[in-house]
């Protein structure tokens, strides 16, 4: 009989029938369709509204239809997250040794460096570890300095990234060591003259030292930069960073980011360094393994709490941390820090806490960059329905989604005085995709939950947010 009852509860949930919300159907079909029609006659689109306290829908158009979801997708993964891994959780680094080898300051043996993929971890934390070790009382190993890169496996780029993307630092490689986000700033100045090189230099920060980069870049005008010729990137495995082509004349310097190929290398470039700054003397070498049985933590350094971390996931749409949160919720639940493994752990933790069917849908990484994931506006209310009714973790995910008008990548979205302060949402744009999930509170004070989806768009962004910002005005309005 309970289990008759909670089907039936789901049923009402998901799959109620459309006479029940036949009035605001209509009505809302006649005043969004005409808009859709007018400004994106040739796109893809699906939207679904519902009711937020009870789930009941209220207007979809195209609702069971699969659509790209952008970055959208990051609502999957930090969901999961929180649920598998709990808001507490934190990215560890820490140093193993076996303590029984360590007489007067002298490890009589190997050191490890175990590293987590902890997103936040950049080159000042590394150095206050590491004088970290020489505290506990450390000055002389005789063995090697371990590190052990074993927490995420490759690839380290998602399935169905773009080519084209994988040098700039939205597309970073997913590694165990992250350090500064596995990216660098590059500042390019263009030059007044036209067809002169523009000049370019690596931003000042502990990397720095570290990078090599060369550019041969010709300032030309705007038509030019965008029919003619364009500026290309190459990042070799020894991280020499390489820009040629062209870039369109301007007064502004632009800042480029730009893709770490090989943060191993550059993690054992900087130890080496603050080993030496903290006169602790190596008779080995820095080499790649792992601790053994016998060792135990000496000192360790631990990230923020998840519930910290997911609002950089979804108020600034950042890539590297959904993925590493992604690889860690394979290796947690299979064994596997992969994008095969997490990407399964977020489908099957997701359909056990929403019941949310995967056999509709398909999601390969956690930061939505894949052009093969696809998933339905009805599946993005039901998520957001269950997440925001979960008394434990509601305030933590709202809260982490941008405000429209204040913050993250809507703090110059959905400005007006009526939708301003009014949703909270999570933004998705790839080439030809942009698409918007979250809630809205409506000018009656009735809160929902909705979903737009946008595929194959054609043109610029702006286009796309015009057109979302014109259906959660109506949504505003109407209900």
């Amino acid at each position: 009989m309970q289990k008759n009852l909670k089907l039936l509860a789901i049923l009402s949930i998901g799959f109620i029938s459309s006479a029940s919300y036949a009035g605001p159907q209509e009505s809302l079909h006649r005043q969004i369709s005409p808009i859709i029609d007018h400004m994106m006659p040739r796109a893809a689109v699906g939207i679904a509204v519902a009711d937020a306290n009870t789930g009941q829908m209220i207007y979809e158009y195209n609702g069971f239809q699969a659509f790209n979801p952008a970055s959208c997708a990051k609502l999957f993964s930090t969901s999961a997250a929180l649920i598998e891994l709990g808001p507490d959780y934190r990215f560890k680094t820490e140093a193993l040794i076996d303590k029984t080898t360590l007489n007067n300051g002298t490890l009589e043996g190997n050191l490890t460096l175990q590293f987590s993929g902890d997103p936040s971890l950049t080159a000042e934390k590394l150095k206050s570890l590491v004088s970290k070790i020489h505290a506990a009382g450390i000055n002389r190993i005789t063995g090697d300095v371990r590190i052990d890169t074993s927490a995420f496996e490759a690839p380290w780029y998602g399935p169905g990234w773009g080519q084209d993307d994988l040098n700039w630092y939205f597309a970073a490689p997913i590694t165990s060591i992250i350090l500064h986000e596995n990216a660098v700033g590059v500042n390019l100045i263009p030059n007044p003259v036209l067809q002169k090189p523009a000049s370019m230099t690596i931003v000042d920060n502990p990397l720095k030292s570290f990078l090599k980069l060369s550019h041969q870049v010709n300032t030309v005008t705007y038509e030019e930069s965008m029919n003619a010729c364009e500026i290309n990137l190459d990042v070799d495995a020894e991280n020499h960073i390489h820009f040629n082509g062209c870039w369109p004349t301007s007064s502004e310097p632009q800042l480029l980011k730009v893709a770490i190929k090989n943060p191993s290398l550059l993690a054992q470039q900087l130890l080496s360094q603050y080993f030496k700054e903290n006169n602790i003397q190596i008779n080995g070498r820095f080499v790649t393994g792992h601790s053994s049985d016998k060792s135990s933590i000496l000192v360790s350094m631990e990230s923020l709490p998840l519930k910290n971390l997911i609002g950089i996931v979804l108020k600034d749409s950042n890539n590297v941390y959904a993925e590493c949160i992604t690889k860690t919720l394979g290796r947690h639940a299979h064994h596997q820090g992969t994008f095969l493994a997490g990407s399964r752990a977020i489908k099957s933790i997701l359909h056990k806490k929403a019941d949310i069917n995967f056999d509709q849908a398909v999601l390969v990484d956690g930061s939505g960059q894949s052009r093969y994931d696809l998933i339905t506006p009805r599946q993005f209310i039901r998520l957001l329905y269950v997440m925001r009714n979960d008394k434990a973790l509601s305030d933590i995910f709202i809260n982490a989604l941008p405000e429209s008008g204040t913050d993250g990548t809507l703090k110059n979205r959905l400005r007006s005085q009526d939708l301003a302060h009014h949703i909270r949402a999570k933004t998705g744009t790839l080439q030809g995709v942009s698409t918007l999930s979250g809630y809205i509170t409506t000018k009656s004070g009735k809160p929902l939950i909705f979903s737009i989806m946008l595929n194959h768009v054609v043109g610029d962004a702006k286009q796309s947010h015009d057109l979302q910002s014109q259906i959660a005005q109506i949504l505003y309005s109407s209900l």
